[in-house]
């Protein structure tokens, strides 16, 4: 470049575009030796003398300078790295704030990976892509706001019993209803109707598959009935007092009962036939059996009851001999000694807040510890019967302060998602006047396991209460619910997401 005379408005001129440098040097130099007062007086100065031109030119350098995006500064992987320290709100608050923001937070899989984990989602092999992890913390994350605010179940009444209902179970959206009327009536839960009357006896406890029907009773006997026809096939006679449970499996051919004899009968199932009749060596009602298979292809089983004060242990050799009797105290003061099969392990729940575990694959005692479930829940009243476990969510009915009872569903983290008021229902010491529906959603929700039937309970009217999961959110209601929590709105003060946030 050709050297130029350069001349400002104060006269001063310049030989070469050289000392236009040094000039400036030369006035940084005394800039920085400047205080700071001084220095915002010279800066205000210039911006009085300046044009439009140096006006613009300075906008751009300080929107550089005051208004970097770190996000853009820094690879990818870097980038990855600092958003999986942010909470599923904090991530969803990121994706509105440029679009280059939302496109890293959106392909960022350990972020959304991880906020699945976090609310208890159960993801399965086929979720792969970021897009895919997002979408369904997003199903879930509604369904649980709606747990929270009281409208993800919609409630119904069944009537047509004419004397109290003692034995209620539910099995592929049917649900068989037993009552001191002497009858046995099926209900389809999606309408609501009742697809057939069994006349039976009076109802202690009840079960169902495709084909059979099968009652315990207060006559002292079980009776296994047509499910199509409503014909008694088979009649189980033999304890002198009344059966409070049964359960069977056709696969290898037992039904096993229990009741007020202190005694637990081993049936072949297809002839009515008493193979054995076990002694509990305690003065205490059977009020649970079950029949629990180690895998399908063996006919290794094992036969587990409790009491109020034991829970017991028979394994099953390949032709119904009686082994390895195992015997672990439980608590006095339950309400209801509930008795749940989770994987290989059961579960015992106590109201003075002890539960125990026992490992059937390994005929074991795994745990017997205090639970921290009852201090969150209700500080003034006990825990009345656990209804179900699973890996990521558990349930319990507990009795309320003012004389009725709730349901509440608590993370693993012994944080309550949700509390349920239940009209006047009618509790039993052997927990058959309630069950649970569709149970998938106690390993997590999949954003397709909240359907169906939720929980169902008979009333002192001689009705039941039957709660079902409402249709999930669509697209358009998710995509709402995201942009709102997404939103610059502040939602860290509201009741729903305090509950909600992860802890």
């Amino acid at each position: 470049m050709a050297d130029k005379q350069i001349r400002n408005d104060d006269g001063l001129s310049f030989n070469k575009v050289s000392d236009v440098d040094n000039w400036l040097k030369t006035v940084g130099k005394h800039f920085i030796e400047l205080s700071d007062d001084n220095k915002n007086r010279t800066l205000d100065y210039l911006i009085q003398n300046s044009g439009a031109k140096q006006l613009y030119h300075l906008s751009e350098k300080l929107n550089c300078l005051l208004k970097r995006d770190f996000l853009k500064l820094l690879p990818p992987e870097m980038s990855f790295y600092l958003l999986k320290f942010l909470d599923p709100k904090s991530l969803l608050a990121c994706c509105q704030v440029s679009r280059y923001w939302n496109k890293t937070v959106n392909s960022c899989v350990d972020c959304w990976k991880r906020s699945c984990e976090k609310i208890g989602v159960k993801i399965t092999d086929g979720v792969t892509s970021a897009k895919e992890y997002k979408k369904l913390f997003t199903t879930v994350y509604a369904r649980q706001i709606n747990l929270d605010n009281g409208t993800a179940f919609t409630a119904e009444y069944l009537h047509g019993h004419t004397d109290r209902v003692m034995a209620i179970y539910y099995h592929n959206g049917l649900l068989a209803t037993g009552s001191d009327d002497r009858t046995v009536r099926l209900w389809d839960c999606e309408t609501g109707q009742c697809l057939k009357i069994y006349n039976t006896h009076t109802v202690a406890d009840v079960k169902f598959d495709s084909k059979q029907l099968v009652t315990a009773s207060f006559d002292n006997t079980a009776a296994c009935w047509d499910l199509a026809t409503g014909v008694r096939m088979r009649h189980y006679r033999g304890h002198v007092g009344a059966v409070f449970t049964v359960d069977f499996n056709e696969d290898v051919d037992i039904l096993v009962t229990g009741g007020i004899d202190y005694t637990i009968k081993i049936w072949m199932f297809s002839e009515a036939l008493l193979l054995h009749s076990l002694n509990t060596y305690n003065a205490g009602w059977i009020t649970k059996v079950l029949i629990h298979r180690a895998d399908m292809n063996s006919k290794q089983f094992s036969i587990v009851c409790i009491d109020f004060s034991y829970i017991y242990v028979w394994n099953i050799a390949g032709h119904h001999k009686v082994s390895d009797f195992k015997g672990w105290p439980a608590a006095h003061s339950c309400f209801v000694p509930t008795l749940l099969k989770h994987g290989q392990d059961l579960y015992c729940c106590v109201s003075d807040i002890q539960h125990s575990i026992f490992s059937i694959q390994k005929n074991s005692l795994v745990e017997s510890s205090a639970s921290d479930v009852q201090p969150v829940l209700y500080p003034k009243a006990g825990i009345q019967a656990m209804l179900g476990i699973g890996d990521q969510f558990r349930m319990f009915l507990s009795d309320a302060p003012v004389d009725h009872y709730k349901i509440d569903i608590v993370n693993h983290n012994s944080k309550r998602l949700c509390s349920i008021k239940l009209p006047d229902c009618r509790p039993t010491k052997r927990g058959s006047t309630f069950t649970l529906g569709e149970r998938g959603w106690f390993d997590g929700f999949d954003g397709v396991n909240d359907k169906g039937v939720f929980f169902a309970a008979s009333l002192r009217d001689h009705s039941i209460y039957m709660l079902k999961w409402k249709p999930r959110c669509n697209k358009q209601e998710v995509g709402s619910l995201n942009d709102k929590r997404s939103s610059g709105v502040d939602m860290s003060n509201t009741d729903s997401f305090q509950k909600l946030s992860v802890e």
